[in-house]
């Protein structure tokens, strides 16, 4: 498990609603089935691909790979995970009357998207829930989600945990 998750898991208790977005592999997505007590886990990713992606393109047949293997823990997981084959923030829509535990960020890296990302998600997770990501050490990443603190004046923490997780944190 991701550092995030570790603290999730210590401080948000049992029967969590939690959503991925930017679920790729799906490796992310196991670790938290396996490692926190989770009541619903939407997988959230349009699995398209787009021009930059780690700094080439990603092949769309790898990502509709991907996506096969993701879908298989619907099965693996009934009832639990409910793979959402679609762009975040149309996900989001269709989500909007869920109260969210836990909401893990790791799509689009650009700044445009993380941005929309981080505001659209916060007001989908609910007081005493935590909205997390990856990759805060991508310029992007790190501007989008700086901004989206300073904007709403949190009275929370940002917590940056190390270099190798590259995880941030907000507790709402």
């Amino acid at each position: 498990m991701r550092m995030p998750d570790i603290y999730v898991g210590k401080n948000l208790g049992k029967e969590l609603i939690c959503a991925e977005i930017g679920v790729l592999h799906g490796d992310h997505a196991l670790a938290m089935l396996k490692g926190l007590p989770i009541k619903k886990l939407y997988l959230i990713d349009p699995y398209i691909t787009y021009p930059i992606y780690c700094g080439e393109p990603y092949p769309q047949g790898t990502l509709d790979e991907d996506y096969i293997k993701v879908k298989s823990l619907e099965q693996e997981y009934a009832g639990v995970v409910e793979v959402l084959r679609m762009p975040s923030l149309e996900a989001a829509e269709l989500l909007k009357e869920i109260p969210f535990d836990y909401v893990y960020i790791d799509g689009n890296h650009e700044h445009p998207h993380v941005d929309n990302d981080v505001k659209v998600w916060w007001d989908l997770v609910k007081k005493g829930g935590v909205l997390s990501g990856h990759d805060i050490l991508l310029n992007d990443v790190y501007t989008a989600v700086n901004d989206f603190v300073q904007m709403l004046k949190l009275s929370t923490d940002i917590f940056i945990f190390s270099v190798d997780s590259e995880n941030w944190l907000i507790h709402k």
